[in-house]
């Protein structure tokens, strides 16, 4: 029976859109995109620690996102999206009260555990397979819509977050990140729905995509995790996408106290970076829809290459901005690109428990990324030799990953069966 107050049309889509795109704004966006900025006045604070035992914290977060990532589409499976979103949501804000009232590195690295719990359901990944419920197609343009919100807050943020820090102090600025999150995660609780068929409807442009006629669900197609897991494929994808993990999210957990050794704002520099996400999500998203998601994953290699070249001959602030840029837009491929990756590659038939997987290792790569470059630091003063590595590695990647994007037989096959008999 269906409950009165609850979704009435597939209308509905778009207020869970909006949702989703606060979500990523605070979550992914405020919280995440800002947490290099406390780098500095941390180990200000606690002048024992040193950058490499510091970037640890990254680490952390990335490791323990990347086990939970292992157990995504069980959980997702027994307890549901919202479940899983309304519990991470908890476990992030007290994340970052223990960062808030950090007095020692093992408060910050139980934070930095909680806050890899929590982003690891509260990330695209998530807003990856709502949306498969709620429209029936366009996931890629929808999700780069998404992964704006979390661009968007980056920019906006990153000055604000360092003003805060530079005028009330790094506790207080945490405090008000905290609130933040506090009031998204009640909207949230509230408002979000997982998918429409419960509630008697059926998912938004339903007319243009075959759909089961008892249910109201998109017809699976594709192939199994256990047939994905045997294919090139998988794991072409999986290790060019966690390697370039590594080298794109070193890159910019360090860029903000990089750019304050060459004498740059790093607040700016973020800002410039999340920018450059923004304004390229969207043509990237839709590129994905229209013509599959190799050319983007070409795109974003040639970029995050360029950049890892640039920033390792310590440039002037023309070629910094350029190397920020085309880093901005390198940063796609960990966003909205890996729901798609998968979805085009391997179908939705266990699309939750394929890219689980391939998010523990991209997160494998986030965790190990910042205290690689960090260390890189400690032990030769700097950045240049570490980023030149990234930029050769980079290239052989990018010829891994195009041969991981081909989409395998069976999903080609069956998605246009599905197509022909609607």
């Amino acid at each position: 029976m269906q409950k009165s107050g609850l979704v009435k049309s597939s209308s509905y889509a778009w207020v869970v859109m909006v949702l989703l795109v606060l979500m990523q704004f605070m979550y992914s966006g405020l919280t995440l995109s800002t947490v290099t900025l406390y780098m500095e006045p941390i180990l200000a604070a606690h002048p024992e620690l040193s950058r490499t035992a510091y970037a640890l914290t990254i680490t952390i977060n990335g490791g323990s996102n990347a086990i939970m990532s292992v157990f995504y589409g069980k959980l997702v499976d027994k307890f549901g999206m919202k479940r899983m979103i309304s519990f991470c949501s908890i476990i992030m804000i007290i994340g970052i009260l223990l960062y808030a009232n950090g007095t020692n590195i093992w408060m910050f690295y139980l934070a930095a555990a909680l806050q890899g719990i929590s982003l690891c359901f509260c990330s695209g990944a998530s807003c990856s397979i709502i949306f498969s419920k709620w429209f029936a197609h366009s996931t890629g343009t929808l999700l780069s819509v998404t992964a704006i919100g979390s661009g968007l807050s980056g920019v906006i943020f990153s000055p604000i977050v360092a003003k805060w820090i530079s005028t009330i102090g790094w506790t207080a600025s945490l405090y008000i990140n905290c609130a933040l999150v506090v009031f998204t995660a009640v909207v949230l609780i509230v408002f979000l729905k997982d998918s429409p068929e419960p509630h008697g409807v059926k998912p938004m442009w339903n007319d243009k995509v075959k759909i089961a006629s008892d249910s109201g669900e998109i017809i699976p197609y594709g192939v199994t995790a256990k047939e994905a897991y045997k294919s090139v494929q998988f794991w072409c994808g999986t290790i060019g996408i966690g390697l370039f993990a590594l080298i794109i999210y070193g890159s910019i957990t360090n860029l903000a106290i990089y750019s304050s050794d060459l004498g740059f704002n790093g607040g700016t520099m973020l800002s410039v970076m999340y920018a450059a996400n923004i304004i390229l999500q969207l043509p990237f998203g839709i590129l994905a829809d229209k013509l599959g998601i190799r050319v983007c994953m070409v795109a974003y290699s040639i970029m995050a290459i360029g950049a890892a070249f640039i920033y390792a001959t310590a440039p002037a602030i023309g070629m910094m901005y350029l190397a920020t840029v085309l880093l901005g837009g390198s940063f796609c491929i960990l966003k909205a690109t890996l729901p798609v990756y998968t979805l085009q590659v391997f179908g939705n038939r266990e699309q939750g428990s394929i890219m689980g997987i391939m998010i523990a290792v991209m997160n494998c790569g986030v965790a190990f990324g910042t205290p690689v470059l960090s260390a890189a630091y400690d032990l030769t003063g700097s950045y240049s030799g570490m980023f030149k590595l990234f930029g050769i590695l980079g290239i052989i990647l990018a010829i891994v990953i195009f041969v991981g994007c081909k989409p395998m037989q069976k999903v080609i096959d069956e998605k246009k069966s599905i197509e022909n008999a609607a």
